[in-house]
């Protein structure tokens, strides 16, 4: 699996211009969610500075695990998924959310679908590690 850090980055950059010229695309449909993590913390720049960190770290994590020859996916799903939406903050102030969610009252968007397949596949790592 995605073994090499070349491989690593094409699909970080594929993954990040996917997601953010679909928001672009369904702008005028979404939701500009000024708020953090689903909506649900007011966002704040001591926020997006986390969330920058955050996002340097599981990069970072995914480019290691790559020179490791270990699996890396689940890393470079939440780094891109959340350099997509720190994208957004920056640009828009907000996060261009254009999935509703009904059943939890929250919308989403491909970042963040993107982050919690990432998340799984970490969760799933671990648990089969133990």
């Amino acid at each position: 699996m995605f073994v090499n850090v070349r491989n690593a980055l094409v699909l970080f950059t594929g993954i990040f211009f996917v997601d953010f010229f679909s928001k672009r695309l369904l702008y005028e449909a979404s939701i500009a969610s000024l708020n953090t993590g689903f909506g649900i913390f007011p966002s704040s720049p001591v926020l997006i500075a986390i969330g920058v960190l955050i996002t340097c770290f599981f990069f970072g994590a995914a480019i290691i695990a790559a020179y490791r020859s270990r699996p890396m996916l689940g890393h470079l799903l939440i780094a891109a998924g959340a350099a997509s939406n720190m994208a957004d903050r920056i640009q828009f102030g907000g996060v261009i959310d254009y999935i509703p969610i009904p059943i939890f009252l929250i919308n989403a968007n491909l970042s963040d679908m993107i982050i919690l397949t990432g998340l799984a596949i970490l969760l799933s790592s671990l648990r089969n590690n133990a």
